[in-house]
């Protein structure tokens, strides 16, 4: 069992963490809402991976603006989780390390390319109760 985590308040927590450094915005679809409540495994799974992501974010890329935003996909049935930035954008060649390997043994998975800004754009796919996992 995964103790309850409440994202937005993991997010916000975040955003304070990494004020003066990097300028965080977030969006959480209600669509979403239900199944972060009810889900305490994606939860928590995806605050892990929002933690990395402000990190690499920040040391790799050298961005100074995020965007993080959390919806559900109903076909299929997934939690997505999408962080941009403004920062250098990922290499032509992603070799996967700890925190892209961790998401898939999380259950996840997670496509990486340059946003239209330049910058880097991760998503991270979880499949809800619904759909099973690894």
């Amino acid at each position: 069992m995964f103790p309850p985590v409440n994202l937005e308040s993991v997010i916000r927590k975040l955003i304070l963490q990494w004020r003066g450094l990097l300028t965080i915005e977030y969006t959480i679809d209600a669509s979403a809402v239900s199944v972060l409540a009810a889900d305490d495994y994606i939860a928590w799974a995806s605050s892990e991976v929002i933690d990395a992501g402000i990190t690499n974010a920040n040391a790799h890329g050298g961005a100074k603006f995020l965007w993080i935003s959390i919806a559900l996909d109903p076909d299929p049935e997934t939690l997505v989780v999408t962080i941009e930035d403004d920062g250098s954008g990922p290499p032509d060649q992603v070799k996967p390390g700890m925190g892209l390997d961790g998401i898939v043994a999380l259950g996840g998975q997670w496509h990486m390319t340059r946003s239209g800004g330049g910058g880097c754009s991760l998503r991270v796919t979880f499949p809800t109760s619904g759909a099973s996992r690894r």
